[in-house]
C-alpha cells in the first residue's frame, strides 16, 4: 500500500468522523448553546475538533509507532493513560467554556460524550497505526518477491550465455575439423554473436528489427555448416517494439542440433508483430538419429521458465507429429512485467 492509498484512507475516515460527530453530537450542542453563543460554539468547536486530529496522529504516530513497535510497553500505558486524561479534560473545559467546576463534565450525557470521543480517537489512531504498518509489509514482501524474481530471472539469463556459446564454439569446431574453408566465416560473424549476447546479458530488451537481424546473422552461422533450407518470414507494424532477447533464437538452435539439416529438409519460421502482439512460430523435421548431448533441452527449458517473470500475457506451445516439430510463441509486448 503505498501513500496515495494511506492518503486515500485518511481522507475518507475524517470525511466519515466530522460528518457523523457532526450530525449526531454536535448539532445537539449547538443548540444547547443557543444563538447567543454561536461565536463561542464555533471557537470551541475548531479547539476541540482539531485537537481530535493532532491527538488521533499523536498517539498513531509517537505512541504506537514508537513506543508500542520498539516494545516500551511501560512507558506506552503511562502515555496513552495520560494522554487519554489530558484529553478528556481539555474537551471537557473547551465544552464549558473553560470552567473548572464542571472539569469533569458538566452532567453524565456529556461525561459519557467526552468518553466516547477519547475511545473514537483511539479506533482511529489504531487503524492509521494498523494500515500504515500492513501498507509496509505488504511493500515488502512485494519488494522481496521482485528481488528473488529479479535473482532467479538473472539465473536463467545466465544459463543461457554459457549454453549458446558452446553450441557457436562446437560448430565452429566441427567446421575446423572437416578443414571446411568456411571455417573463417564462421570466426568472422564471432563479432556479432558476442553483441547479441552482451545485449542480452546487459539490456532488458532489443528491438524487433535488431532481433531479427541477429537471428539471420545466427541461421547464416549455421548454414555454412548444414545444407538445410531456411526460410523466416518476417511483418512488423512497429519494428521499433522491444522485445526480450534471447527467445526466439533457442528454438532455431535446437532445429539444427536436433533436426534433420540435409538439403532435402527445410526450417520454416515466422514472426509477426501486430498491434504490440508478437506471433512466432517455427517447424523443422525430427532426426531421431541424432544423439543428444548433456545440455540439450536447456534453452527451450529455459524459455519457459524465463517467459512468466517478463511478460503478463503470453502463450507458448511446443508439439512433435508425424516426425515434425512445431512450435508457436505469442507474446503481449505492451503487458510486462515490472520487477
Amino acid at each position: 500500500m503505498g501513500f496515495k492509498e494511506l492518503f486515500v484512507i485518511h481522507i475518507i475516515i475524517w470525511a466519515f468522523y466530522f460528518l457523523g460527530i457532526g450530525y449526531y453530537i454536535d448539532i445537539y450542542y449547538y443548540h444547547e448553546a443557543g444563538e447567543e453563543n454561536t461565536y463561542y460554539y464555533f471557537f470551541g468547536w475548531c479547539l476541540s475538533r482539531f485537537f481530535d486530529v493532532g491527538f488521533t496522529y499523536f498517539v498513531a504516530k509517537i505512541l504506537l509507532q514508537k513506543l508500542l513497535l520498539n516494545n516500551k510497553y511501560w512507558l506506552f500505558s503511562a502515555a496513552l493513560l495520560t494522554s487519554c486524561f489530558f484529553h478528556f479534560a481539555y474537551d471537557s473545559l473547551v465544552w464549558n467554556w473553560g470552567d473548572w467546576g464542571d472539569f469533569l463534565g458538566s452532567d453524565n450525557l456529556q461525561r459519557k460524550d467526552l468518553y466516547g470521543n477519547v475511545v473514537q480517537m483511539l479506533l482511529i489512531a489504531l487503524i492509521f497505526f494498523a494500515s500504515k504498518n500492513w501498507g509496509n509489509s505488504v511493500l515488502e514482501k512485494e519488494k522481496l518477491e521482485d528481488e528473488v524474481s529479479q535473482t532467479e530471472l538473472k539465473f536463467l539469463k545466465s544459463q543461457m550465455s554459457p549454453h549458446f556459446l558452446f553450441n557457436v564454439f562446437n560448430n565452429i569446431y566441427s567446421l575446423s575439423l572437416d578443414k571446411n574453408e568456411k571455417t573463417h566465416n564462421a570466426i568472422s560473424q564471432l563479432k556479432s554473436i558476442m553483441n547479441y549476447i552482451q545485449i542480452f546479458e546487459s539490456k532488458s530488451g532489443i528491438s524487433l528489427f535488431n532481433e531479427e537481424c541477429h537471428l539471420q546473422d545466427y541461421i547464416a552461422l549455421n548454414r555454412l555448416r548444414h545444407a538445410v533450407k531456411v526460410r523466416l518470414k518476417s511483418s512488423f507494424e512497429n519494428p521499433a517494439f522491444m522485445v526480450e532477447p534471447m527467445i526466439f533464437l533457442p528454438f532455431f538452435e535446437n532445429a539444427f542440433k536436433h533436426g534433420k539439416t540435409g538439403e532435402n529438409n527445410e526450417i520454416r519460421a515466422s514472426i509477426k508483430e501486430k498491434d504490440g502482439v508478437v506471433n512466432f512460430e517455427i517447424s523443422n523435421d525430427i532426426d531421431l538419429e541424432k544423439r543428444k548431448d548433456g545440455v540439450s533441452g536447456v534453452g527451450l527449458e529455459n524459455i519457459k521458465k524465463r517467459l512468466p517473470f517478463i511478460y503478463r500475457d503470453f502463450f507458448m506451445d511446443v508439439t512433435e507429429d508425424n516426425g515434425r516439430y512445431r512450435a508457436k510463441i505469442k507474446i503481449n509486448l505492451e503487458k510486462k512485467v515490472k520487477l
